[in-house]
């Protein structure tokens, strides 16, 4: 409206103005219409300046509500303010205003030289450089009531420049704060990390260990277990141990985040410089913030620890500083890995009153540093938030490294019991395959040599069944010939050993089937008998009593199942015991070899005693005295 109203004045002045230096080229400035241009100006004029003046203060407004610093755009703000209240004091509506202008503008026409006098037109002349002073005066006047009536809304763009950058500057004091706490936060854990031995802090990655080579652990007794049909007792209750706590603190949140009604601290706002905060440099450093945030992770967090089934237990970093951090939750946390207790113990001590009021002073150094080159804000917030942590003092009480040993020596205890349960097991794993090797064999020698060389095994009981097993069938057979042929088989074993003392006790108890004799017509008897199993060589005990005993006359060393013998007399008794290297079995049942009557007779036919045989040159049977011996060793005999 207001441009719309200036547009209109400034195309009426300058047809007047047109006009007028018409008429006056033409000499006629006593032309009433003259007059009416001339007065007409004296209005515009003053109209066209405050309407250009409050055109211009929208384009003042906003080119100034970048660039200008806060104090100018108070300043003009006031000065707008103060402008309004001069020219609203009427009270007077726009529509008023109007007709008051209408009225000065009809005033102003009053002075035309029309039916006027020729006194009172002098008198007008007199006293025109007055009135017309007045009369611009009362059209200013009136111009500044109906436009100071109207400047609300540059005002109010104004006020909301004013306003923006005070709250924008608020908001970037809290950013600046949070980003500041965040990373005193982190340095500081970090700086109370280090405050503890190596011991502890290698401590605090053995649950990692430990769940990785439970796990580990835990698939491979799985599958040999499945394969091999093992069976750990003790290992299967820690793994079901374990399952049960994994199974709680999977319900758990890993996340720790601090309670918002704990008691925090909320920064103190710094007083703003005006002479040097503008909604340019403002804006400049809010996109520096913005940048610096995302170069950071999404969510700023500390990695307290690894959980031993891979699941990682992170605090989230505070925009305020904490003073209890102990939540319910990493209470819980705490109570399943008391490792995590003293540095949480250690850490929440250090965020003290002390460190707030640090962070508080430094908030209005950093956010003019930041305003002033928003490009460094990395080294900016990094090297107040060090200055911090620099000047901060770690105190780890004795407690806490009390606390910190004994949970750092039971985690190392809980690694070593895995690890040796990884070794218990991998022998029983080597076991199981080297006893599944064996029973593929099934051989004596591979049983007992299993047995020998893995007393401890759990498969020397399986491998002693083997063993009774198959002594058990021989021996429900109890085979002579079985038991040589297990020996045969299974040399140098404690079976084939046991085998072969069987071997010799059948061997003494058994008796060899009796002889048969056979006379020759050379009066030399054939001895014969079935072979005994197991022997090597026989005796033929022979006597020419009816009671053959040891004591009497042998043949030693009969490698065959034959003898040819040459008694002296009949009739003559035989019986036979077998020789099994230095064993002697039963001897047999005695069998007799004499003379028939078929042969002419048992008595010498000379001299009447016992015939030994028959003398075919002489046809008679004879003696042992009525015979004489034909060899040295008197084993073949003829008749004198």
């Amino acid at each position: 409206m207001l441009v719309i109203l200036l547009v209109i004045a400034l195309v009426f002045t300058i047809v007047f103005y047109r006009n007028i230096r018409s008429f006056e080229k033409d000499q006629r400035k006593h032309n009433i219409l003259y007059h009416f241009y001339f007065y007409s100006l004296e209005f515009l004029i003053p109209f066209i300046f405050v309407a250009a003046l409050y055109s211009l203060i929208p384009i003042i407004v906003s080119i100034s509500s970048k660039n200008a610093n806060l104090q100018f755009l108070i300043n003009l703000e006031l000065f707008l303010t103060r402008l309004t209240s001069y020219f609203s004091f009427l009270h007077l509506s726009a529509k008023q205003v109007f007709f008051l202008f209408l009225f000065i503008f009809i005033i102003g026409l009053l002075r035309l030289p029309v039916l006027v006098s020729k006194k009172l037109l002098t008198a007008i002349d007199k006293y025109k450089t007055l009135t017309r002073r007045l009369y611009i005066t009362l059209v200013l006047l009136c111009s500044f009531t109906l436009f100071g009536t109207q400047v609300g809304e540059p005002t109010n763009d104004l006020y909301v420049h004013i306003k923006t950058i005070r709250d924008g500057y608020a908001d970037f004091e809290k950013d600046v704060q949070e980003l500041i706490v965040e990373e005193v936060t982190d340095g500081l854990f970090l700086k109370v990390k280090d405050s503890f031995p190596d011991y502890y802090r290698h401590a605090l990655n053995i649950p990692a260990q430990i769940g990785n080579e439970f796990v580990s652990l835990q698939r491979y007794y799985s599958s040999e277990r499945l394969q091999y049909g093992l069976n750990i007792p003790t290992l299967e209750s820690k793994i079901d141990k374990h399952l049960e706590k994994t199974n709680y603190l999977s319900k758990l949140d890993s996340t720790i985040r601090f309670d918002s009604n704990s008691a925090v601290t909320k920064g103190k706002s710094s007083q703003i410089d005006p002479n040097k905060v503008s909604r340019k440099k403002l804006k400049n450093a809010n996109d520096a913030i913005i940048r610096y945030k995302n170069s950071q992770k999404p969510e700023r967090v500390i990695k307290l620890l690894e959980t031993e089934w891979g699941k990682q237990v992170i605090y989230q970093i505070p925009k305020v500083i904490v003073s209890e951090i102990k939540t319910a939750l990493l209470k819980s946390w705490i109570e399943a890995y008391p490792i995590l207790e003293p540095i949480i113990d250690v850490f929440q001590n250090t965020l003290n009153k002390e460190i707030e009021n640090r962070i508080e002073k430094s908030i209005g150094n950093i956010s003019k540093d930041i305003i002033q080159q928003p490009s460094d804000i990395e080294k900016t917030i990094w090297e107040h938030s060090s200055k911090i942590v620099n000047e901060t003092i770690i105190n780890v009480p004795k407690s806490e490294l009390a606390k910190a040993k004994e949970s750092s020596q039971q985690l190392n205890n809980k690694l070593n019991d895995v690890r040796n349960d990884r070794a218990l097991l991998d022998t029983q794993v080597a076991h199981a395959k080297e006893w599944h090797a064996i029973q593929k064999i099934g051989s004596v020698d591979s049983f007992e040599s299993f047995i020998k060389n893995n007393p401890k095994s759990p498969y020397v009981k399986d491998a002693q069944k083997e063993l009774n097993s198959i002594w058990t069938k021989l021996t429900n057979i109890d085979s002579f010939t079985e038991y040589q042929n297990f020996v045969k088989n299974n040399p140098n074993t404690s079976l084939g050993e046991k085998a072969e003392i069987k071997i010799n006790n059948l061997f003494k108890s058994s008796t060899p089937s009796r002889p048969k004799s056979e006379l020759n017509s050379n009066l030399s008897v054939d001895v014969s008998w079935n072979a005994v199993p197991g022997a090597n060589a026989y005796k033929v005990y022979w006597s020419y009593n009816s009671d053959v005993i040891t004591s009497n006359s042998e043949h030693e060393n009969v490698n065959n199942t034959h003898l040819k013998h040459w008694p002296n007399e009949f009739p003559v008794y035989y019986r036979v015991v077998a020789i099994r290297e230095k064993l002697e079995s039963k001897p047999s049942g005695a069998v007799t070899a004499e003379l028939l009557p078929s042969k002419g007779g048992t008595v010498c036919q000379i001299c009447g005693r016992p015939s030994i045989g028959y003398c075919y040159n002489r046809n008679i049977y004879v003696c042992r005295g009525c015979n004489y011996y034909t060899s040295k060793s008197g084993t073949y005999w003829q008749c004198p």
